[in-house]
Order: C-alpha cells, then sequence, then structure tokens
C-alpha cells in the first residue's frame, strides 16, 4: 500500500506489475490510464475506486488539486511484499 501525493500533471511512467494494482482517490481527481498504447482511462474523483489486472500496462497522473488547494493524494494497493514493475 502506497500513497502517492502529487500535483496536477505528475505521476508515473506506463508500467506494469505482476500483480493487480487498486487506485484509490484520497483528493483530487485522478486519471487511470490503461493499455499498451495508452487507449484506455478512467477518472477518478474523491473516494473512487479501479483496479487494473496483473500485466496490464497502466499509469496515473494527478489531473486536478482538492478542492481546498492541496496537492492530490492517490492510495494504490498491489497484493504481496515486493510487486514486480516492468517499464514499458
Amino acid at each position: 500500500m502506497t500513497y502517492d501525493p502529487s500535483a496536477p500533471g505528475n505521476g508515473p511512467i506506463l508500467h506494469n506489475h505482476d500483480s493487480n494494482e487498486t487506485f484509490v482517490a484520497i483528493r483530487g481527481r485522478w486519471r487511470v490510464i490503461w493499455g499498451r498504447h495508452e487507449e484506455h482511462h478512467v477518472d477518478l474523483d474523491p473516494l473512487d475506486v479501479c483496479s487494473v489486472p496483473p500485466f496490464v500496462p497502466r499509469r496515473f497522473i494527478n489531473v486536478e488539486a482538492a478542492a481546498d488547494g492541496q496537492v492530490g493524494l492517490l492510495l494504490t494497493i498491489q497484493p504481496g511484499n515486493a510487486p514486480n514493475v516492468r517499464r514499458q
């Protein structure tokens, strides 16, 4: 489980894991993007949840700060203690 505080426009590069990854927006608006060519996405508002299956390329980006101006906060959850990460 990881909390990712990010300003709008920030997030990791396209990558995949050998496990599913679940995203929970805590503050701000987030876009979860998936697919080899980033052809799919969903926008998450606070408390929205999305999960991406194992080996599916994914990334996420903060698209809007929290209503009070704080940076966005996203919770990412992966099972296990050491998920394998691969850049795309």
